[in-house]
C-alpha cells in the first residue's frame, strides 16, 4: 500500500468539495429533490473512500490482480526520474497516444509529490462526474425523476464503473469522456449547457489521446444521429471537424488504414498478440478457431460471463451484472418496444447508443480473456443504461402527461 502524501490530502480535500458541486450542478432540487441530492453527495464521498481500498479489494476479495495498473505505476516511476533529472527528451519520447499518455499523466502527478491514491482519486471522480452528467441528460426525457429513484442511482453508481473506473487505468478518463460526447446527443431542458460548454471538445481530445478507436466510434454515432435529428446540425458539424483527427490518431496509434481488410488485419493481429500474453485466467475458447466478427463480440458483451462457468467471487459478480443488465434490456423492450420503443428510437441519443453498442460489439469480438472483455464493456455502459431506462422514462412521461390531463378533465367537470 502507498503511503500517503501531503499532495494526496490536499487533491482530497479539493475532491471532497467537489462531489457536492457537481451534484447541485448536475441534478437539480426540482427534479429529484433535496433527499436525493444527499443520497447522490454521500454516494460520491463514499466512492472517494473506495478509491483508498479499491486496489487491495481486488486482489484481495476478487482475487484480480490489477496487472496493467501495476504496469502503469512502475512505467510512470521511470518517467519521473527522467523528469527529476531534467531529461525531457526522454520523457516526450515516451508520450504517445494510449497507454503511454496516462502513463505520462501519472508520472506527472508522482512528480509534483503525489502518490498513484491521487490517480485513482481523481479517476473515481470523473466517473462519478460522469454518472452524474448521463442522469441530467437523462431528465431531458423524464424532466421528474422522483418515481424513478432507483434508475437515478443506477445510473450515477453502475457497479462495473465503480469498480474499474476506481484503479490505475484509463477508464475513468474514458467514461467521462463517452458521457460527455452521448450528453451532447440528448436535448438540454434549459438549452444553456450545451451550448455553452466547453467539455465536448475537451471529451473528444481525452479520448483520442487514451482510445481513439473506441472515440471515434462514439463520435460517428453521435455523428450519425445528429444528422438525422433535426436541430443538432451544429453539433454534427463540430464532430465531424474532429472526426479526422480522431482517424489520425488512431492510426499513429495502430497503423490501420482505411481499408477493411486493414483494419481486420489490425484486429486479428491483436487478438494473437493478446491470446500469447500470460495470465489468462479467462481465456475465451474459440474451439480450435477464430473470433467471428461482432458475433463473438455480441456474445462477450451480452452473455459472458456464462452462469456455468461462475468458479469464483469475481465471475459470479461479472456474471449477474451482465445477465442483469441483458435481462433489463430485454424486459424493457419486449415489455414497452411496442408504443414507447418508437417513440425512444426517435431519439438521437438512443440511435447514437445503437450505433456505439454496435461498433464496441465489433471491438469486442477480438478479447481474448473474459476479464479484458468486463473491463472494456465499461465503455459500452452509457449506451446500455440509455437503451434501457429512456424507454421506461418515457413511458414514465405519458403516463403523467395523461394523469395531468385527466386531473384538469375532472376539474373542469366539477366546475360545470
Amino acid at each position: 500500500m502507498s503511503k500517503l502524501t501531503i499532495v494526496d490530502v490536499s487533491v482530497l480535500a479539493v475532491l471532497i468539495f467537489l462531489v457536492p458541486v457537481l451534484v447541485r450542478t448536475y441534478i437539480k432540487r426540482e427534479f429529484v429533490g433535496a433527499d436525493a441530492q444527499l443520497q447522490m453527495v454521500v454516494g460520491g464521498l463514499l466512492w472517494l473512500l473506495f478509491s483508498f481500498f479499491a486496489g487491495d479489494f481486488s486482489k484481495d476479495a476478487l482475487g484480480v490482480e490489477m496487472y496493467d495498473a501495476l504496469g502503469h505505476e512502475a512505467w510512470a516511476a521511470i518517467v519521473v526520474r527522467d523528469m527529476a533529472a531534467d531529461n525531457w527528451n526522454a520523457v516526450w519520447e515516451h508520450f504517445r497516444i494510449g497507454n503511454h499518455a496516462y502513463q505520462c499523466w501519472v508520472a506527472l502527478l508522482m512528480w509534483i509529490g503525489a502518490s498513484v491514491y491521487t490517480a485513482t482519486m481523481i479517476n473515481a471522480v470523473l466517473c462519478f462526474w460522469g454518472g452524474l452528467i448521463l442522469a441530467q441528460s437523462f431528465t431531458a426525457v423524464c424532466p421528474h425523476w422522483q418515481s424513478n429513484r432507483f434508475w437515478l442511482l443506477f445510473t450515477v453508481f453502475f457497479p462495473s464503473v465503480v469498480f474499474w473506473g476506481t484503479m490505475n487505468l484509463k477508464e475513468g478518463f474514458m467514461y467521462w469522456s463517452i458521457c460527455v460526447v452521448l450528453s451532447a446527443a440528448f436535448r438540454d431542458p434549459n438549452e444553456t449547457f450545451f451550448l455553452k460548454s466547453p467539455l465536448v471538445l475537451i471529451a473528444l481530445a481525452v479520448g483520442a489521446l487514451l482510445r481513439p478507436h473506441v472515440m471515434m466510434g462514439w463520435a460517428i454515432a453521435v455523428t450519425g444521429a445528429a444528422i438525422l435529428q433535426g436541430g443538432r446540425r451544429g453539433w454534427a458539424a463540430l464532430i465531424l471537424f474532429v472526426l479526422p483527427l480522431l482517424f489520425f490518431s488512431m492510426r499513429y496509434q495502430t497503423g490501420v488504414g482505411l481499408s477493411t481488410e486493414s483494419a481486420m488485419d489490425l484486429m486479428e493481429t491483436q487478438y494473437e498478440n493478446l491470446s500469447r500474453i500470460g495470465h489468462q485466467g479467462s481465456h475465451i475458447d474459440n474451439y480450435g478457431g477464430k473470433p467471428i466478427f461482432f458475433v463473438s463480440g455480441f456474445v462477450s458483451a451480452f452473455l459472458r460471463p456464462f452462469p456455468w462457468t461462475v468458479g469464483s467471487l469475481r465471475i459470479l459478480v461479472s456474471c449477474v451484472e451482465t445477465w442483469a443488465m441483458t435481462l433489463i434490456l430485454l424486459t424493457v423492450w419486449v415489455k414497452y418496444g411496442s408504443p414507447y420503443g418508437r417513440l425512444a428510437l426517435q431519439l438521437p441519443a438512443v440511435r447514437a447508443s445503437i450505433l456505439a453498442v454496435i461498433w464496441l460489439c465489433i471491438l469486442l469480438s477480438y478479447f481474448p480473456n473474459e476479464g479484458l472483455v468486463v473491463r472494456q464493456r465499461v465503455q459500452m455502459i452509457p449506451g446500455l443504461l440509455t437503451l434501457a431506462i429512456v424507454p421506461i422514462f418515457i413511458r414514465e412521461t405519458i403516463r403523467q402527461r395523461f394523469a395531468f390531463q385527466q386531473q384538469v378533465l375532472g376539474h373542469a367537470y366539477q366546475v360545470e
